[in-house]
């Protein structure tokens, strides 16, 4: 009792003076809220931090003492000062394809990677203090605890470590944990491959298993559950799968206290850890086909209908997690854009912009922002770390990619020249319309909108490699698509965006 006593303690003080306004893991504390209602930005913005990694940044920044950590896909891990907007020190470690966000605490940066391994980093230059093989890969950020860092990996393993990188304990799940772990009083929440939630509690030489519970609720083995969140006594599952069933998918509400099923809240098909406003227990959800759901009295309202014209750059899917501070809510969206939106709306669709940011690559941006003294922080497919805040504004990247690099990424977004792709005729006035792509990885899609953003026609790879695809405009009951404009985008097998074209139809 006494001990339990003194880990509550601790856990109490270590949540006032770790994080202050800093954000220094995966969704800023370990129940994975999201929040930081003590946290302000200045809007219009500028962007004062553009650096290219060359390879794309998708998992999410991390911010302690003005100081930002983002690791590329490709294993270059940076530490940039925000106070200068200058590149402090930046690495190579390994890894390709890597999304997990680091950790960091007292100038210590924990980092797990696509290889396997976890690093234990001085902050201060980027020495490598300690490594652990785990022999597995490591998709799942990292869960940092007064009691060590947690991660669970490819080959269904939860890991516990002290905080020098040493191997405390290790629990074997059914299948492969991808996913972020929370937690709460101690007890650490996560999902494995079969949809299974387990709670854990650190023993210190050893784990407690707390309970095991199946939360499968509806639909195939496919759907997946993302990085749980913890409100109050409720842990929030967002859960979504490939084929876009949404009668599947879903927001689903657990007891933290019990694991019984209390009730799903919104058809939503999501791919992102949702977040909430800690004042009234709003929500903030990611959707993978229909922007920002934004649920819960006295708020209910969506970003649904904020579309555009060409160029493409509504809002459409969200596999970003929103960082919901004191003036707005910030996400990337899949079109490329980085997003300022009150939290509040005089409407039921659209929400209010308060501001908004589109690189000129437009490249998907589903890592999740960082927020810290004004400043936001967050990453982009197209291979670079944006930061805005009040200060002088960047019209250049500072390039720090690993030039001497032979390693691919084909596993998530395609290396240049791998693949190429063509529409025939466009503009077109024909019934058919061809499109040619050579070189598409297996589990890659073309998803096809109107100006409005709703889907009109998906072609999913499932072959070895797509060739060749005819749109009959004209379906089986004689209906045919309108003349206009229309936009596709190439999906991966993460349901990330690749690649965006117009089609026009005359």
């Amino acid at each position: 009792m006494i001990r339990l006593l003194l880990l509550l303690l601790y856990a109490f003080f270590f949540s006032l003076c770790a994080f202050g306004s800093d954000w220094p893991q995966f969704k800023r504390t370990s129940n994975r809220q999201g929040c930081n209602l003590n946290e302000t930005v200045q809007l219009p913005s500028t962007l004062c931090l553009w650096v290219n990694f060359g390879s794309p940044v998708e998992a999410s920044p991390i911010i302690a003492n003005n100081k930002a950590y983002a690791i590329s896909s490709q294993g270059i891990l940076a530490c940039v000062d925000l106070a200068n907007a200058a590149i402090l020190w930046h690495k190579p470690l390994s890894g390709i394809g890597n999304v997990s966000a680091p950790a960091t605490e007292n100038d210590t940066v924990w980092v797990a990677t696509q290889s396997g391994m976890l690093y234990v980093i001085r902050g201060s230059d980027g020495t490598i203090i300690n490594s652990f093989n785990t022999g597995s890969s490591i998709l799942a950020d990292l869960l940092l605890l007064p009691t060590g860092i947690y991660v669970g990996a490819i080959n269904g393993i939860f890991y516990a470590f002290d905080r020098g990188g040493n191997l405390k304990w290790s629990y074997q799940a059914d299948q492969a944990i991808v996913h972020a772990a929370c937690e709460k009083e101690g007890q650490i929440v996560f999902t494995d491959g079969d949809q299974h939630a387990i709670w854990l509690a650190d023993s210190g030489a050893s784990y407690h298993e707390i309970r095991n519970v199946s939360i499968k609720t509806l639909g195939p083995s496919i759907c997946s559950f993302m990085p749980p969140m913890i409100w109050n006594d409720t842990i929030f599952f967002a859960k979504g799968e490939v084929e876009l069933l949404t009668d599947f998918t879903g927001v689903f509400k657990f007891g933290f206290n019990t694991g019984s099923m209390i009730g799903r809240i919104t058809s939503s098909i999501s791919r992102a850890c949702l977040s909430v406003d800690t004042a009234d227990g709003v929500l903030f959800i990611g959707s993978t086909r229909n922007g920002l759901f934004v649920l819960g009295a006295p708020r209910n309202w969506n970003t649904t209908d904020y579309y555009s014209d060409y160029p493409f750059d509504g809002i459409y899917g969200v596999n970003s997690s929103p960082a919901v501070i004191g003036n707005c809510v910030i996400f990337g969206s899949e079109c490329g854009k980085i997003n300022f939106f009150s939290k509040t709306s005089s409407t039921t669709f659209g929400g209010t912009s308060l501001w908004s940011y589109m690189p000129s690559s437009g490249k998907a941006i589903s890592a999740s922002p960082a927020v810290s003294n004004g400043r936001v922080v967050i990453g982009a497919t197209d291979g670079c770390l944006y930061g805005f805040w009040n200060g002088t504004e960047v019209t250049e990247p500072t390039d720090i990619s690993d030039s001497t690099s032979t390693r691919g990424d084909v596993s998530r977004i395609p290396a240049p020249g791998t693949w190429t792709l063509f529409v025939s005729p466009n503009p077109s006035a024909t019934g058919n319309i061809v499109i040619a792509a050579q070189g598409i990885e297996t589990g890659y899609a073309i998803v096809l909108y109107d100006v409005q953003g709703r889907i009109i026609k998906e072609w999913r790879n499932n072959g070895p490699k797509m060739q060749r695809i005819v749109w009959n405009r004209s379906d089986a009951a004689g209906h045919t698509v309108p003349s206009g404009t229309y936009f596709a985008v190439m999906k991966n097998r993460s349901g990330m965006k690749v690649q965006k074209f117009k089609i026009v139809i005359m």
